[in-house]
């Protein structure tokens, strides 16, 4: 069943085992569809495709399977060899299992489940960080603070007229001190007094998941 979810198709051979010491001497032997290619990894041709050798007509008559994976180095030249198993034999006993869901005609192997879905699996994780991102800075807020003085009306406030930053010092200086005595409180929470002529707007990140879905 894994094999057929992973890879879209399932490859055994009937195995004749008179010796092993069971009720019955036929066994079946699962193999992992990897194996199943051209020998000496050669390109397809009209009655060769994907290890499959096919008739005029197109049906299946033998499976070239690799003795083991690539990866099996310690198998020796295993890797290298391939073994011609006939679709069945002279007298009709099946010999190759060979299931998979064809999608067109003369198709000869099984095409994998997942692999639809293999396109948008590479951007599942951009798109899990991106939703991250945007929870977070759904939970940021900024708060800013508007007056309706300009620099001249601030400075003629202050008694003195000033230009460039010491200007700017002097307004912050003045603020900062008229905040600073602010200390009203309700219930253990401060209730800010703002400075004459201001008003605090706080700014809210309205972005929605369902726009990236």
């Amino acid at each position: 069943m894994r094999s057929f979810l992973v890879g879209g198709e399932v490859l055994a051979t009937a195995e004749w085992l008179p010796d092993r010491g069971g009720q019955y001497a036929t066994a079946i032997q699962v193999i992992d569809p990897a194996r199943l290619c051209n020998p000496n990894d050669l390109m397809d041709t009209d009655r060769l495709r994907a290890g499959v050798e096919i008739d005029r007509h197109g049906a299946p008559r033998a499976y070239h399977i690799r003795e083991a994976m690539q990866g099996d180095y310690w198998m020796g030249m295993a890797p290298y060899t391939w073994k011609r198993v006939p679709r069945e034999t002279d007298w009709g006993r099946r010999q190759v299992l060979h299931v998979f869901e064809p999608e067109r005609p003369g198709q000869t192997r099984g095409k994998s489940g997942i692999a639809a879905i293999l396109a948008k699996s590479k951007t599942l994780e951009r798109f899990q960080d991106v939703n991250l991102e945007a929870a977070i800075v759904n939970a940021m807020y900024a708060a800013v603070i508007e007056s309706e003085f300009d620099h001249a009306q601030v400075a003629e406030a202050l008694g003195t007229v000033k230009e460039g930053s010491e200007l700017a010092s002097a307004i912050l200086t003045a603020m900062a001190e008229y905040h600073s005595a602010g200390t009203v409180r309700f219930d253990g929470v401060k209730i800010p007094h703002l400075y004459p002529g201001e008003d605090s707007s706080y700014f809210v990140c309205n972005f929605s998941r369902n726009r990236c879905v």
